[in-house]
């Protein structure tokens, strides 16, 4: 890791601008983190104490002692929040206090948040579009974090206000998460793969109400996909859409619905072996059985 002057305002108490001035670059991210993670602060001693910020220090006096403190630019623009609820005692209470710290870069377009386990970093494009979110591990070294996620953000122009595709990698995990959305903003497609190889992927589509009339899951194992279809069909007799399943192209379950609480679920089964129950109210009614699209049992309850 390199170290470079920047602008995120991490700080920690007294050691502000030490601490602002300062960033180490995180080469798997292409990003500077803060440099509260890499600084020793028995090292770090500032001769003046105004440089980053202005004197306009909210609920820091006697008299409005208070875990919340906001810290502003000589521009009196928020840089810093932050929030401590762990005291100065050594019980454990104290130990399970909470931090939350927050702030942004000079140009608005990157906002930092900090717990006492997690940082979370959101950046934003020239257009003020979220572009990229990291979240980083910090609870086994505060000093050496571990990067949890990174989650991309692509649009197809200038004037799109909604992403075409969201890219999330999980490096601990080894594994891509990858979402696609159509022109109705709602996701296309999704897909997973754990070291470069597809693990799972499913398909959307839609009527023009923007309601799913398809959906398809495969699930790849050791080379052999294994896929599942639902067709879902919407009519005026229920809320609820009639919904025909299928496994690797062959028909299993139909579901149709007369009314909201009425309706009749038939499983069909390998060898033209088939079980049809017809509910009412919430209540199975009858139950037929089926060898080859013949009724050979029928009972009702």
């Amino acid at each position: 890791m390199l170290e470079k002057p920047s602008e995120y305002y991490i700080p920690r108490f007294l050691s502000i601008e030490k601490i602002a001035m300062k960033g180490v670059f995180d080469a798997q991210t292409k990003s500077w983190i803060p440099a509260i993670l890499a600084i020793d602060f028995a090292d770090s001693a500032f001769s003046s104490a105004q440089t980053a910020f202005s004197a306009v220090f909210e609920n820091e006096t006697e008299k409005n002692a208070s875990p919340e403190r906001f810290f502003y630019d000589k521009n009196e623009r928020l840089r810093l929040f932050l929030f401590d609820s762990v005291s100065e005692n050594t019980d454990s209470e104290a130990k399970n206090g909470v931090i939350e710290e927050f702030s942004m870069d000079s140009s608005g377009k990157i906002l930092q948040s900090m717990n006492d386990s997690e940082i979370f970093r959101t950046e934003y494009d020239d257009f003020m579009r979220i572009s990229r979110k990291i979240r980083w591990n910090i609870q086994k070294s505060p000093r050496n974090p571990e990067l949890s996620s990174v989650i991309q953000f692509e649009y197809a122009s200038d004037s799109a206000h909604f992403p075409m595709m969201k890219v999330e990698r999980l490096p601990q995990k080894k594994m891509t998460k990858k979402t696609f959305f159509g022109e109705n903003e709602q996701p296309s497609r999704y897909s997973e793969s754990e070291n470069g190889e597809k693990t799972f992927e499913i398909s959307w589509n839609y009527d023009r109400e923007n309601r799913v009339i398809s959906e398809i899951k495969t699930k790849y194992t050791d080379g052999v996909a294994l896929s599942s279809r639902r067709d879902f069909e919407y009519t005026k007799r229920s809320e609820k859409p009639n919904v025909k399943i299928w496994e690797n192209g062959v028909l299993r379950l139909v579901t149709e619905y007369a009314a909201d609480d009425v309706w009749t679920t038939t499983t069909y089964f390998d060898g033209g072996y088939a079980v049809s129950a017809h509910f009412s109210h919430g209540r199975k009614e009858i139950e037929t059985v089926y060898v080859n699209d013949r009724v050979v049992r029928r009972r009702r309850f």
